[in-house]
């Protein structure tokens, strides 16, 4: 019974391992290019009213091959979750940067205040929809002929570029007075 216990006990901890470290990732990667490889050269072998008759032209073999042996299952190892935190903290970064050589005027002029911007830079690398914190901009934003009547200031939200494309349309150009 102890010796059932330890053989069990290692198996799992093998397989946890392996999924973990990405072994396992890249045995399915091999084995999948290996069915592809092998699709491909059974379905160039096939005559072309035998293709026609599967639905596939000559020149869709490899599109369909992919298909026929994508991926079944995610693996994610500890080096996805690593890059995908790495690359979530990088774009972070970047966007807290962008926003914050904004001017004052600029950022209340889109609705923005220079308090929330992490929050607003957290909202945009996550898609999160981002509500205009400013009355001037929602007002701004529900008074354009473009946008529905339904829209009033009080229901004035989107993501931060599909609300800055809109409004600021005119940025940078002059305005006939």
């Amino acid at each position: 019974m102890r010796a059932r216990f330890v053989a069990e006990t290692l198996t799992r901890s093998t397989a946890a391992l392996a999924r973990w470290s990405g072994v396992t990732a890249l045995v399915s990667a091999l084995t999948r290019a290996q069915q592809r490889r092998h699709t491909i050269a059974e379905l160039h072998g096939l005559s072309d009213a035998m293709l026609a008759d599967i639905g596939i032209e000559r020149a869709d073999i490899a599109a369909a091959a992919t298909t026929a042996t994508g991926p079944q299952a995610s693996h994610r190892s500890i080096w996805h979750v690593l890059a995908q935190r790495v690359q979530r903290s990088y774009r972070l970064r970047r966007t807290l940067s962008e926003l914050s050589t904004l001017s004052d005027k600029m950022l209340d002029d889109i609705g923005l205040d220079r308090a929330n911007l992490h929050e607003v830079a957290e909202a945009l690398v996550d898609g999160k929809t981002v509500a205009a914190a400013s009355p001037s901009f929602a007002s701004a934003v529900a008074s354009r002929p473009d946008v529905p009547a339904s829209v009033t200031p009080a229901n004035v939200t989107g993501t931060l570029p599909d609300l800055l494309v809109p409004a600021n349309a005119n940025l940078g150009r002059s305005t006939a007075a």
